[in-house]
This record gives C-alpha cells, sequence and structure tokens, in this order.
C-alpha cells in the first residue's frame, strides 16, 4: 500500500497535478525501512508499520487536496477572467469605432492646403480601423461573449469623444486624431497584458497588432503636423 501510495504521488508530480513532498516522503520511507529492519522481531513492528503507512497516506491526501483546490481555484479564475477580458475588448470595440467615424468626418470636411494629400491620408485610416472593428468583435464572439453593435453602447464604453458639429481647422483635425490613437493604443496595451495574466495569448497578439496600428497612425499625422 505504501509504495503504491508513493508511486501516486510520483505520478501527481510527473503529470504537474501536484507536488511531490519530497521531505515528508522521504522521512515515512525511512519509518519503513527502520521498522522493517530493526523492528522486524519486535511487537511493536506491525503497529510501527501502520503508523508509518498512515504517515505516507496522510501526505499523500494533504497534497491532493491542495492540488484539488488549486486546479479548482485556477478554473473559476480563469472562468472570470475570459469575461473579463471580453469585456474590456468591448471598451476597445466601441473606442475603435468612434475613431472610425471621427476619421470618416474628417476625411469628409478637411480642408486646406493639404487636403489631397490628408484626404486621401484619412481615407486608409478609417478603412484600417474598419477592418480592425471586425477583428476584434470576432475575438469578443470567440470569448462567448456578446459583441456591442449599438450607438448606445459605443457611447456608453468609449474613451473617444465625438467630433464637434462644426469641422475644426486642419491642425485641431490631426491633433485630435494624434491624440484619440494614442488613447486607443493606450488601452490596447493595458489589455495585451491583462490578456497575457489571464493566458488569453490569443487577445494579446491582437492587441499588440493594433497598438502597432494606432502607434503608426498617430506618427503619420505627426509628420503632416510637422509641416502644417
Amino acid at each position: 500500500m505504501v509504495h503504491m501510495q508513493a508511486r501516486r504521488i510520483q505520478a501527481g508530480a510527473a503529470g504537474n497535478c501536484y507536488p511531490a513532498p519530497a521531505f515528508p516522503l522521504r522521512l515515512a520511507r525511512f519509518l519503513l525501512l527502520f521498522c522493517a529492519s530493526a523492528f522486524h522481531d519486535c511487537p511493536l513492528a506491525p503497529f510501527l508499520r501502520g503508523a508509518s503507512e498512515f504517515v505516507v497516506f496522510l501526505v499523500y491526501s494533504e497534497f491532493k487536496f491542495m492540488a484539488d483546490a488549486r486546479r479548482s481555484s485556477d478554473e473559476t479564475r480563469n472562468s472570470n477572467t475570459k469575461a473579463d477580458v471580453a469585456e474590456r475588448l468591448g471598451t476597445v470595440l466601441a473606442s475603435t469605432y468612434a475613431l472610425r467615424i471621427k476619421t470618416q468626418n474628417f476625411h469628409w470636411n478637411i480642408t486646406g492646403p493639404n487636403f489631397i494629400g490628408l484626404h486621401t491620408l484619412l481615407e486608409t485610416h478609417y478603412k484600417e480601423l474598419d477592418e480592425a472593428i471586425d477583428v476584434v468583435a470576432e475575438r469578443i464572439r470567440a470569448l462567448d461573449a456578446v459583441a456591442p453593435g449599438s450607438f448606445a453602447a459605443f457611447a456608453e464604453m468609449s474613451h473617444i469623444k465625438d467630433a464637434p458639429a462644426k469641422p475644426p481647422r486642419e491642425t485641431v483635425m490631426l491633433e485630435t486624431l494624434v491624440s484619440d490613437h494614442m488613447t486607443v493604443s493606450e488601452l490596447c496595451t493595458e489589455l495585451s497584458t491583462f490578456a497575457d495574466d489571464a493566458e488569453d495569448h490569443a487577445t494579446a497578439d491582437i492587441m499588440n497588432g493594433r497598438i502597432e496600428a494606432h502607434d503608426k497612425a498617430a506618427w503619420m499625422l505627426r509628420a503632416h503636423l510637422a509641416k502644417a
């Protein structure tokens, strides 16, 4: 029985279920060997053998209980974190959607000597945001959550303000979009770290791609500001 329990503990350690309790196990084995050799003919030998077997049983039971509790805790944490990741993705989705609308608004309404270049650049940006919106929404669905899809929901969740009713001048438009891209980039950075901690590497990879896209868009807009 003792050897069977010992093998179970070792097998659990090999399968990463729970760690083999090295010192207690060695102590139990020492007691077994001591009983078998020194007290083989002693009337107390059966009692000592039984006691040493009980020690091994306690060690096995204790570490199995700890492993089961840890496994249950991890499953709960992963389940909760999965919902949290989806919720944060909703914020990124809403903010990306708001930025996409603002970018197209400025694409339509920008004026000035750099109209052609900026009109074209902003078209490139809002089309890229279109693709990103779909990717983020589909990731939310992959996490078994509902992707928000109404203006009311986006308005509540977004970190990006709507464009003003009266179009601002060219430089203000560019400065606003730079700030907005950096805001969404920061949201993606926070979510990337959060998702990695939750072992949701797929979401983290998507966020890393979005960080790169937003940082690049901000750089291009800043380049136009430098000569505006």
